[in-house]
């Protein structure tokens, strides 16, 4: 086994990264194009650490690492730490890792980290190996710290009968909002150039409708635009009176589909009759007819997610302090639940 250490994303990473991708059907979070993308908004000097496995001369591992600065804190973080879903290494799915594998891979990298940083903070990891495949769940002191939130759409009806009074409100709304005028649902919506104005739009509307949240770097429209090429990327609208009104980005993967950015317009005569739930209910009904397995809400448990969900998946964090600092750090994430 060999393990080497990239500070830039050089010509090597790109051909053992696509090589990994290529076979393994990565999720998106984890495709060389994303994480690219990522940094062009985040980069900064000396904040690259990418930790390249080889077994048997090929690559067969990835641990794409970011160093933040955030005060006089030095946090080690996951590439994407503050826009992807889900998080951790790539592995090669054909390879079954053992226990001393990981544990030597690992005790190598966090010597080699050790002196670059206060705390190493790697979140957002699932054991779900439908989503990730992520050896280090089984064989590292990872923590639960929160869920996230889906739906098994094999009980979709079910759940839409155990929410009746929602449900008839739902019904409701839609019918005054066909009232108004022509009301057109899009699914997977294919023009390019639809797709970008209609992103645009979105984060304009996103923005607006949270003026006080601070948005990670790259939610903006050049980031999203430059991966609207994959294959597993859905955009879905609901337009009124020819206007769009609402929009979801989400991604199909495997038997998932993934819900990441909804957004809807919120200056308008229909803002009251909530398009953006409607247009969100008819997806999932769009979606478990298309026969999909799970509707997976993400990051973030708001109340609209809790209302429609009927499953939820465990989220983990690894915690390591290499100094004093990061003790501290360490305990106050702790506490806080962070």
């Amino acid at each position: 086994m060999k393990i080497i250490l990239k500070r830039e994303i050089d010509s090597i990473v790109k051909k053992d990264w696509k090589f990994l991708e290529k076979k393994n059907n990565l999720i998106l979070f984890q495709t060389l194009k994303w994480n690219e993308n990522w940094l062009k908004f985040n980069k900064t000097k000396n904040s690259i650490f990418i930790f390249i496995i080889y077994k048997n001369n090929k690559p067969f591992s990835i641990f794409p690492f970011y160093l933040q600065k955030k005060f006089s804190f030095r946090i080690i973080k996951w590439f994407g730490f503050d826009i992807s879903d889900y998080l951790g290494p790539i592995f090669d799915n054909s390879y079954e890792v053992k226990h001393k594998e990981i544990i030597e891979i690992w005790n190598n990298i966090s010597l080699s980290l050790k002196p670059e940083c206060d705390l190493i903070y790697l979140d957002k990891q699932t054991d779900e190996k439908s989503i990730i495949n992520n050896p280090l769940c089984n064989y590292l002191n990872l923590i639960t710290y929160k869920q996230n939130l889906r739906i098994d759409l094999s009980k979709w009806e079910l759940t839409k009968k155990k929410k009746n009074k929602s449900f008839q409100q739902f019904r409701r709304k839609k019918k005054k909002l066909l009232s108004l005028g022509i009301f057109e649902l899009l699914f997977d919506i294919q023009s390019i150039e639809t797709k970008r104005n209609l992103i645009s739009e979105m984060i304009k509307w996103k923005k607006f409708s949270k003026k006080k949240f601070v948005f990670a770097n790259s939610f903006n429209k050049d980031f999203y635009s430059e991966i609207l090429d994959n294959k597993g990327i859905h955009l879905s609208a609901l337009k009124i009176n020819g206007s769009f009104v609402a929009a979801i980005l989400g991604y199909k993967y495997l038997n998932n589909f993934f819900f990441l950015v909804p957004s809807f317009k919120e200056e308008n005569r229909y803002f009251k009759y909530s398009p953006g739930r409607i247009l969100l209910i008819e997806l999932i009904n769009h979606i478990q007819f298309q026969k999909f397995k799970n509707f997976d809400f993400c990051d973030g448990d708001q109340d609209y997610k809790s209302e429609w969900t009927n499953q939820k998946i465990d989220i983990k964090v690894f915690l390591k302090s290499n100094t004093i600092k990061g003790k501290l750090l360490k305990l106050y994430m702790r506490i806080f639940n962070l």
